[in-house]
């Protein structure tokens, strides 16, 4: 799955590496690659027709398995939202519909 990301982040960061850096690299590397490809560390869902899934690109490591091309058509559509706007809307909410907390784990910075 993350196979493409692996050779992206071995190629990119041998360059900024020091020399006696290099094993220590190879080490996490390693370390970094087994944990992306054991199952307790990924969560799996297939989509349906009509399914939505929403997650912050700055927090979740994502990617998505093969699949055959001939079993049907297939449609992934990617969009951006600012993160202060998203964080004003989940207040709102919050607010308006809520207990009128503030909304806390929204943003990029957001972890309480």
């Amino acid at each position: 799955m993350y196979e493409r990301l692996s050779k992206v982040i071995l190629k990119t960061a041998l360059y900024a590496l020091f020399q006696e850096d290099v094993e220590d690299y190879y080490k996490a590397y390693k370390c970094m690659a087994t944990m992306l490809n054991t199952f307790p560390y990924q969560y799996k869902c297939r989509l349906e027709e009509g399914d939505l899934i929403s997650f912050n690109n700055r927090r979740v490591l994502h990617g998505r398995d093969h699949y055959d091309t001939k079993s049907g058509h297939r449609h992934l559509q990617g969009c951006y939202v600012q993160v202060d706007e998203f964080k004003n809307q989940v207040q709102d909410y919050s607010n308006t519909m809520g207990d009128g907390k503030l909304a806390t784990r929204v943003g990029n910075l957001d972890w309480e």
